[in-house]
């Protein structure tokens, strides 16, 4: 599962190294230097070679739990990632499938079922056919385009209100960071605004423009969230995003 914020604690080797250097280079002048018969220096010898035997075994062990510590703190970061941030990516994922399933349930004349496309693409397939309708017809779709994508819009941000009420457990545990946060505050926003547009009484008069530059906006959102970049390239049928989706998640 690919993660933007991904182990993000580091066991410090570069440090452990040094000091294991250090120590041996210590250890090789302790015992290097020819013996004396000055006292003062075979003590001072002695307890340069101590202290460089005990340094290297302690920084060993000290290493050792280390890397056991961040291995075990980087699991249960990227535990509470997965946790956390799963069902905005589900939820984003339906909203995408969203899309096919409208030309899959709305133009019958087609077997939309046996293709597969991006879900900008199932987008301009689904406008293209809707403006070629009777207004008629078009005023009962439009209505049906507007609670279908409600429902898929209101799940989103029930998501992203769950990370925001999470936000000081994220960040307390590294799966928060200025990145996502901008990128959750972008999808906030979008759909956000989705949400009040959908709502609103005259909803129809500029459904298609909004839908338009909100889109736009979200293939840019989408893609700057790695962990889900890869909806904005994938094909798929109808109600079959996430058997594709499901071995990239």
């Amino acid at each position: 599962m690919k993660r933007t914020i991904s182990n993000p604690n580091r066991v410090h080797n570069t440090m452990y190294i040094l000091i294991i250097l250090v120590s041996i280079v210590a250890l090789i002048v302790s015992i290097a230097i020819p013996s004396s018969d000055c006292d003062y220096l075979k003590v001072a010898l002695e307890v340069l070679k101590n202290l460089s035997y005990g340094c290297i075994a302690s920084t060993i062990v000290a290493w050792i739990i280390d890397f056991v510590n961040v291995k075990n703190a980087n699991k249960k970061s990227n535990d509470i990632y997965d946790a956390i941030y799963i069902d905005l990516k589900i939820n984003i994922g339906h909203f995408v499938d969203t899309w096919a399933q409208l030309c899959a349930v709305s133009f019958k004349d087609r077997d939309y079922h046996s293709e597969t496309h991006t879900w900008k693409e199932w987008y301009e397939i689904l406008k293209t056919n809707y403006d070629n309708l009777e207004q008629e017809r078009q005023q009962h779709l439009l209505r049906f385009f507007r609670d279908t994508l409600l429902r898929s819009t209101q799940y989103v941000n029930k998501s992203l209100e769950t990370i925001t009420s999470q936000n000081y457990m994220l960040t307390l545990n590294d799966a928060m960071n200025s990145e996502l946060r901008s990128i959750m505050s972008d999808f906030k926003f979008e759909f956000g605004a989705l949400n009040t547009d959908l709502e609103h009484e005259n909803y129809e008069k500029y459904f298609w423009d909004h839908i338009e530059a909100i889109n736009k906006d979200l293939t840019n959102y989408i893609g700057a969230w790695s962990d889900i970049s890869f909806y904005n390239n994938i094909k798929f049928a109808p109600y079959k995003f996430f058997d594709v989706a499901k071995f990239l998640i």
